[in-house]
């Protein structure tokens, strides 16, 4: 049993140091160089390339690796690389440049390179033994950890090895030039197998009779007993050479087919990427539909080169083509900007009052003011500041709200009422064609109830004493279907929001042609809508698939914000948005949270 573990220090321009283990593969790499050559990137290239050649040729040596790693840099470019396999208990590893590497062997701490760096690739190998314990790093790591604060402490795992220098090396001023890979060798239960020779005896009597089961003649003169035997042992041993080499050949041809067919494979993405970075910021959607399709043609070409269940197969080049198809989605998902954000907390009005519930919400002019159902209280939160403030009460049976400048209207089952400092205004009495209203929204002085138990949206015309009486907004005779409404909201236009996540965009009293479009895929169940006159775009709420979904106002797709934890508290949220400050706002319960908008 071998249990290793890797440390790496942090990448700094012109120094790139890695240490990982792949398989029974040890890999210690350190370059460094010009800060505009040597980068972070070229550092993560490397490392890909050798992951690469391991994957597609498993029995590829160290020295293979060094020295096809030390042919790729010159010209100011250092490379300091160890690169050790163990495979069972034997060690083969090769090196080149300053890196070194220590093994503990009971009380005996052995160096197995030399102290001084390497000009050339060099080689070593050995056998393990039950409690060795192997670190392998850069010169630097070991120049700044003593080999008793290393080995000090020889019953712990590889990890724990590790872990147990590392508030050492935080301590110091730089680690970039530090990676080191731990391995500790472990044979408790485990025993070396030893080849034994048995005699050989005949499996019928056909030898026994001088016959051979491979040359079926008589015995020739001069062939008798042992020899015939022997004949038969030498045409069985070139028999297995022969099917040997067949074997060989024939898995060296499916290697190399498999190896086209990456290739292959890898070339279609590229070209995919290629032709959609053109397109990125001209066309985002199209660019999309491109990855999209780049990504289904190369699901299609690894099912026909590799099998229709090529993800349960283990074969080398699986983790490559595992990697290409995350990366198309990683493409795909920033062609659609679909970001995963963490909600973070903005304000909590229980802090004002307790038992709060937050049942409606407005947010105009950087001001959000919100409707407690459960205390009748009306808030305000400017979200510049965060302030936060009670600004009126006595709306216990309120239902909806909204609001221009200081003037605040709460819907109730008696009326509207305007609430004022001095006492709450009736300003709008409750009318028998109210039957079931689900929103109310003032704009450009007029009040609008949305009432799908009526099928109607009511008008309230503002004059200069008050409101004049109900009329409809929705023309007569209009076949437009708003039973299953359930929220509005306006920017000049009415869109209104239904059930069956129909989003409809009215103008004076009419359906418009308008729908949203370009959505990456379909909607969950959409719960709640913000768009207003101030806002450039329209924000949807997805409950079922707990995102934000982003369209401009001609209903083009634009974002998405896909929720990745927080999810239990925020149900059915009430959904507002502030351009100003690049911030949507989800409402739930007493709490307000904040997603960061992005460009």
């Amino acid at each position: 049993m071998l249990s290793h573990a890797a440390f790496s220090g942090r990448a700094e321009a012109g120094v790139y140091s890695q240490a990982i283990a792949l398989g029974n593969f040890f890999i210690v790499l350190s370059i460094s160089g010009p800060p505009e050559e040597v980068t972070a990137e070229l550092g993560r290239n490397v490392i890909g390339k050798i992951e690469e050649q391991i994957s597609l040729s498993p029995d590829i040596t160290p020295a293979e690796i060094g020295e096809m790693q030390n042919e790729q840099f010159k010209n100011g470019i250092k490379l300091n690389i160890f690169a050790a396999r163990i495979s069972g208990q034997k060690l083969t590893a090769a090196f080149v440049g300053a890196v070194t590497a220590k093994l503990r062997r009971k009380d005996t701490i052995i160096n197995l390179v030399p102290e001084s760096p390497a000009a050339e690739l060099r080689n070593v190998s050995g056998g393990l033994q039950h409690g060795d314990v192997l670190v392998v790093g850069t010169a630097a790591f070991f120049q700044n950890l003593k080999s008793e604060e290393i080995f000090g402490q020889p019953d712990l795992n590889a990890t724990e090895l590790r872990d147990q220098l590392l508030p050492k090396i935080e301590s110091l001023d730089s680690d970039s030039h530090l990676a080191a890979v731990f391995a500790k060798i472990d044979l408790v239960g485990e025993k070396e197998e030893e080849v034994v020779l048995e005699e050989e005896k005949p499996s019928s009597n056909l030898l026994a009779e001088g016959k051979s089961l491979f040359l079926a003649r008589k015995t020739i003169e001069g062939w008798k007993g042992g020899n015939y035997r022997k004949l038969g042992y030498l045409t069985l041993i070139a028999l297995v050479t022969l099917i040997s080499v067949l074997a060989y050949q024939l898995r060296s041809r499916s290697l190399e087919v498999r190896s086209d067919s990456l290739q292959k494979i890898e070339q279609e993405a590229r070209e995919g990427q290629d032709s959609a970075q053109k397109l990125l910021g001209l066309n985002d959607a199209i660019a999309r539909e491109t990855l999209e399709q780049t990504k289904k043609d190369v699901q299609e070409s690894i099912e026909s080169d590799f099998g229709a269940n090529w993800q349960e197969k283990n074969f080398a080049e699986k983790k490559k083509l595992v990697a290409i198809l995350a990366m198309l989605d990683e493409e795909i998902n920033k062609a659609a900007h679909i970001y995963e954000v963490s909600p973070a907390d903005f304000s909590d009005f229980s802090l004002l009052k307790s038992g709060v519930k937050v049942v409606s919400a407005q947010l105009h002019d950087g001001k959000m003011v919100v409707l407690d159902g459960a205390n009748g209280a009306i808030y305000t939160l400017v979200t510049g500041s965060k302030t936060a403030e009670i600004a009126g009460g006595d709306f216990r049976d309120g239902k909806f709200l909204d609001f221009s400048g200081e003037k605040i209207f709460v819907q109730t089952p008696n009326g509207i009422y305007q609430q004022k400092t001095g006492g709450n205004k009736q300003v709008v009495p409750s009318s028998d064609n109210w039957k079931n209203v689900s929103g109310l929204v003032f704009f450009g002085g007029n009040l609008y109830l949305l009432d799908p138990g009526s099928n109607q949206i009511w008008k309230y015309q503002g004059t200069e004493t008050g409101f004049a009486g109900i009329s409809n907004y929705v023309k007569e005779g209009s076949s437009l279907d708003l039973s299953a409404a359930i929220r509005m909201q306006i920017d000049g236009y009415v869109y209104v929001l239904t059930q069956s996540n129909q989003l409809v965009r009215l103008a004076s009293g009419g359906p418009t042609d308008f729908q949203v479009t370009g959505l990456p895929d379909g909607l969950g169940k959409v719960t709640s809508i913000f768009v207003t006159d101030e806002t450039e775009n329209i924000y949807l709420w997805d409950e079922e698939k707990k995102r934000i979904m982003v369209a401009d106002k001609k209903g083009l797709y634009k974002a998405q914000y896909e929720i990745i934890n927080r999810q239990s508290s925020i149900s059915n949220p009430i959904l507002l948005a502030d351009e100003r400050v690049k911030k949507i706002f989800l409402l739930s319960g007493a709490k307000v949270f904040s997603v960061d908008i992005k460009e």
